[in-house]
């Protein structure tokens, strides 16, 4: 009988690849605000010894390319989105193989997650102060952070059912020596899309010279006269003297 002619591929070889997939951090990136994704699990080098390319798919919201930077960790940015969704993360190989990464990687809006109030409501330009953001719903997508003035502190955590946020704002550098002032805290939920949290923040430079009352009976209660330079004005709520006996 009559067959038709088909044109086939040799492949002369072939490899098997073995991946485990641990996770992916963060979990979310804000409206509008592109993040680094990273990957984490173990034989990604094995895909840098074929010529398998590798993308990172969010769902049908973009495919974009992916770096293998250790044998444990892939990272990808994250596309640029207008509107909050959800989207599978999944490794694209040879634009045929699909490994799940995350079920629901998230599209959040930051401009939601507000503080009403802030604890305490100033400090010490350069020092690291702790802080506390209450009021608010909060959620987190990845390391929690506060920034002021430009510089961020370590990671932070939600508190009371996510009501409130607890970070450091870092010791900033001297040249806020002469650029104290009111600041507005900026937040990120996932450690790399700041915005702002509705809160501020009072940098000062005080400096104390001397101290009227030099001591009292134990039994008397005396007001007592800080002189100095450097202080807030208007005063800051919850400030007090603090005597170690």
């Amino acid at each position: 009988g009559l067959y038709t002619s088909l044109s086939y591929n040799l492949i002369s070889s072939s490899q098997a690849v073995v991946l485990a997939i641990n996770g992916a951090s963060p979990k979310g990136t804000s409206i509008g605000c592109i993040s680094v994704v990273t990957i984490n699990g173990a034989g990604f080098s094995a895909l840098t010894q074929t010529r398998l390319g590798v993308q990172c798919r969010f769902g049908d919201l973009a495919l974009v390319p992916a770096n293998i930077t250790s044998d444990s960790t892939i990272s990808c940015e994250t596309p640029s989105s207008t509107t909050t969704a959800t989207h599978p993360l999944s490794l694209y190989i040879a634009q045929t193989w699909e490994v799940s990464v995350l079920d629901a990687f998230a599209v959040y809006d930051a401009a939601v997650f507000t503080a009403e109030a802030t604890f305490p409501a100033g400090g010490a330009y350069n020092l690291q102060t702790s802080l506390t953001l209450s009021g608010g719903s909060f959620s987190h997508y990845g390391p929690i952070r506060c920034r002021v003035g430009g510089e961020a502190g370590s990671s932070g955590r939600l508190v009371d059912g996510g009501s409130s946020v607890e970070c450091d704002k870092p010791p900033l550098p001297d040249t806020f020596r002469y650029t104290t002032g009111i600041y507005p805290i900026e937040l990120s939920l996932n450690g790399q899309c700041f915005a702002s949290s509705g809160a501020n923040f009072t940098l000062y430079n005080a400096m104390i010279s001397s101290i009227d009352q030099k001591g009292a009976p134990a039994s008397s209660e005396i007001p007592i006269v800080v002189r100095g330079e450097g202080f807030p004005e208007p005063p800051l709520e919850g400030g007090n003297c603090d005597f170690e006996l």
